[in-house]
């Protein structure tokens, strides 16, 4: 390097420290507000916020204040972790626990319980418009709009209790396919044949 660009390169760190200090790293716990010590998912939604899967409820941080959604299965407080959260493209906000599906009820600002969905254990979600995706340890559950009741079961092996109905994640390609993790490898669905198959490799 030349004698001039290393004074150059001196001056710009001595007059913009910002440029070579190290990143804060700040944690938080329950001393600052939140439900548990335990954070098994983070997701950002589309006004910003962020949302913290923790312990059994849900915390939004919103750049102020940490704000606390409790998991109530009627009068019993859901007892697994949170799995995963997904937001719809009307921003509807749902969260999957080992025990059931959650949905954020603006109206009143509470995360009210699917209960069809109660007792299911839920490892993953994805939406693809106002479809929602919801895989299971038995298979992937298809929800449209908010017809939970009409809602198609597919599971990529017909034999109950198959390791390869377990899925463990989900995502929706820009192709109109929805890729399934499995416990036996990959699959994936495609609604205009409204099966699902296994990929081989």
């Amino acid at each position: 390097m030349k004698p001039l660009t290393r004074i150059l390169l001196a001056a710009l760190l001595l007059c913009c420290p910002s440029l070579h200090a190290a990143d804060a790293m700040k944690s938080w716990t329950t001393d600052d507000g939140l439900s548990g010590m335990v954070v098994t998912k983070i997701f950002k939604d589309s006004d910003k916020f962020v949302w913290l899967g923790v312990s059994n409820h849900l915390d939004c941080l919103d750049g102020v204040y940490i704000r606390h959604y409790p998991l109530w299965q009627g009068e019993r407080l859901n007892m697994s972790y949170v799995n995963d959260i997904v937001q719809r493209a009307d921003g509807v906000l749902f969260v999957g626990t080992g025990e059931g599906l959650w949905r954020l009820d603006r109206s009143c600002d509470e995360m009210k319980s699917i209960g069809m969905f109660d007792g299911i254990c839920i490892n993953a979600l994805a939406c693809a418009g106002d479809t929602l995706y919801v895989g299971t340890t038995n298979g992937l559950i298809r929800v449209d709009g908010d017809r939970f009741e009409e809602h198609v079961s597919l599971m990529p092996d017909a034999r109950v209790g198959s390791a390869a109905n377990v899925i463990n994640d989900v995502f929706c390609g820009t192709d109109g396919r929805v890729w399934l993790a499995t416990a036996c490898g990959l699959a994936f669905y495609s609604s205009g044949g409204g099966t699902v198959a296994m990929v081989g490799i």
